[in-house]
């Protein structure tokens, strides 16, 4: 039950809902025309001109969801209600950390995840990545034996020839 500054309960507490079910989109009835930009994205034309739109960040969470309410989101996810509820409003949008927290806790790709929250394009998710190794992450055996094997390189590489 909600409380006033004064310590009172809120007059509109008894008939306030804790938490809504969130409603189901359908979004096949979503289109537009022609090859025009949509939600910061590129749609691309079928052969009848209709291009699906593309899809906001509120759509993403409620499908993802499930049509699960606003309180089972938020503490599946582990972020307030309020929160939950400011994004399916369109109020506000989560940062890019909690985006991904989102599209794990569904089992969903964090790359899909960032393009309906608008921090990716979805022709930046072609582009190849390159991911390098830390040393701290090598064991020690590893490091151990790359660096016999370039001293031993580079023995051969000074020693006299004959």
């Amino acid at each position: 039950m909600p409380i006033w500054r004064s310590g009172r309960a809120s007059p509109a507490a008894a008939e306030t809902p804790r938490s809504r079910t969130c409603q189901t989109l359908d979004l096949s009835s979503f289109w537009a025309i022609g090859g025009s930009r949509i939600g910061g994205q590129m749609a691309n034309a079928d052969d009848t001109g209709a291009v699906p739109m593309a899809e906001t960040w509120p759509e993403y969470v409620r499908r993802i969801s499930g049509g699960a309410t606003q309180a089972q989101i938020a503490e599946r996810i582990g972020v307030g209600r309020l929160s939950v509820c400011n994004w399916l409003h369109g109020k506000t949008r989560p940062k890019a950390e909690t985006v991904i927290i989102v599209a794990r806790a569904y089992r969903r790709s964090p790359i899909e995840a960032l393009i309906a929250a608008s921090y990716l394009d979805s022709s930046e998710a072609d582009n190849p990545i390159e991911i390098r190794a830390s040393l701290a992450d090598a064991h020690s055996g590893d490091l151990g034996a790359e660096v016999l094997r370039r001293l031993t390189r580079l023995d051969n590489l000074t020693a006299p020839s004959n």
